[in-house]
C-alpha cells in the first residue's frame, strides 16, 4: 500500500495511507490516518485564524483549544483532500452532526449545475 502525499500550501507534507473500501469504491483512511504533530497544529491555527476561533456550524467562540476539531467542510468521501481550503473548526457536536454530509449550500450549488447544464455531469433523463 503506496502513501498518498496531502499537499498543504502547495507543498508535501504528510504521507497518509490509504486503501480501497471494503463496500468496494471510495477511499477509506486507516484509524490514525491524520496530519499530527506540528503539522496539524499548525494547520488548525492557520484554520482558526482564518475563521476567527468558533465553530463553522454553531458560531460559538471557542475558550479551548482542546474542544477544537477539523472538519473537512465537503466530506473526505467526496473530496479526498487535507488542505486547508477544505478544513473547518467544529466543535464535536457538530462535527458529529455534520458526519458524512454535504453541506447544503455546496448540494445546492451542484444541483444547480446540474440543471443548467445536464450534458457536463452526465445526469440521465
Amino acid at each position: 500500500m503506496a502513501p498518498v502525499l496531502v499537499p498543504v500550501g502547495g507543498r508535501p507534507v504528510a504521507a497518509l495511507p490509504v486503501r480501497p473500501s471494503a463496500e468496494g469504491g471510495g477511499i477509506v483512511r486507516r484509524k490514525g490516518d491524520w496530519l499530527h504533530g506540528k503539522t496539524r497544529r499548525a494547520i488548525r491555527d492557520y484554520v482558526g485564524q482564518r475563521d476567527g476561533w468558533q465553530c463553522h456550524y454553531c458560531r460559538r467562540p471557542f475558550e479551548d483549544v482542546s474542544a477544537v476539531t477539523l472538519d473537512h467542510y465537503i466530506p473526505w468521501s467526496v473530496w479526498p483532500t487535507s488542505k486547508p481550503r477544505n478544513l473547518v473548526l467544529a466543535c464535536d457536536p457538530c462535527n458529529q452532526a455534520k458526519a458524512d454530509a454535504l453541506p447544503v449550500v455546496f448540494a445546492s450549488l451542484l444541483l444547480h449545475l446540474a440543471a443548467v447544464d445536464p450534458d457536463r455531469f452526465g445526469v440521465a433523463a
